[in-house]
């Protein structure tokens, strides 16, 4: 039997690329049942429901860090990354 390490497949983006991707017309939309979703400009980590900003004066730093479509914040990433290098040892 192998020990074959996974490695996680992280997307990094600016605030701009992840709402052009994500979002092309420029809200996310929560549906709660088949009626009345509800809909938000904020991008939001959905680890800790921290609102993801772009910094003023570096427009092009990576700010959202997408695995598996869940968008997570640069906090919520870096503690992602040790947890699963836990698990692979």
């Amino acid at each position: 039997m192998t020990n074959k390490k996974e490695k996680l497949k992280i997307e990094e983006y600016t605030l701009k690329e992840f709402i052009k991707k994500f979002r092309p017309k420029g809200l996310g939309v929560i549906k709660v049942g088949e009626e009345n979703p509800i809909y938000f400009k904020e991008v939001i980590c959905d680890i800790c429901n921290k609102e993801i900003l772009q910094p003023n004066k570096k427009s092009n730093q990576k700010v959202i860090f997408v695995i598996d479509n869940y968008a997570l914040c640069s906090g919520c990433i870096k503690e992602t990354i040790k947890n699963h290098e836990r698990q692979q040892q």
